[in-house]
């Protein structure tokens, strides 16, 4: 799948549809999860669009499709609530700017995991759930659900790429 499709679906479902942005960013997240986690998927996009849809929050009822992706527990601790209250969640007509910003940001480290381990889901789940000692000893689940978190992991799979653990 190349870059411009997610560009593509974006800006044809927001510019000349109808659709109210929650169900709009809901498409635009399932295809970024779906694509090549190698390729940089938002490239192309028009950036204050993109910041204005996600404004408007995605769907909660994208939660379900999220959950097949990445694991329930991290999305709830990303989103702040427990594994029972999740059904609250999705029931939502639409997430918050702030839900919907972390949901954004999960999925792309999600994307940069997933590319870096070769898309083998096996290998990155005992890897998120192991002891690191460029994280000071904790696991990157335990950092993957808050933004600086996220920013930190982004820094240690630079470090993992070039080699770099001086």
């Amino acid at each position: 799948m190349s870059n411009s499709s997610v560009a593509e679906l974006f800006e044809s479902v927001t510019i000349s549809s109808q659709q109210p942005a929650p169900s709009v960013l809901a498409k635009v997240f399932e295809r970024r999860l779906n694509s090549d986690p190698d390729s940089d998927d938002l490239e192309a996009v028009n950036p204050a669009l993109y910041v204005s849809t996600l404004k408007q929050g995605v769907s909660g009822s994208f939660l379900r499709f999220l959950m097949t992706h990445i694991p329930k527990r991290i999305i709830c601790r990303t989103l702040g609530t427990d594994e029972s209250n999740i059904s609250k969640l999705v029931r939502r007509q639409k997430l918050t700017w702030g839900q919907t910003e972390d949901i954004d940001d999960l999925i792309s480290v999600w994307r940069e995991l997933l590319a870096f381990f070769e898309k083998d889901t096996a290998l990155l789940q005992e890897w998120l759930s192991s002891s690191v000692a460029a994280l000071g000893g904790s696991s990157p689940e335990e950092l993957i659900v808050s933004q600086h978190g996220r920013k930190v992991l982004r820094h240690v799979l630079d470090d993992m790429r070039y080699g770099d653990f001086a």
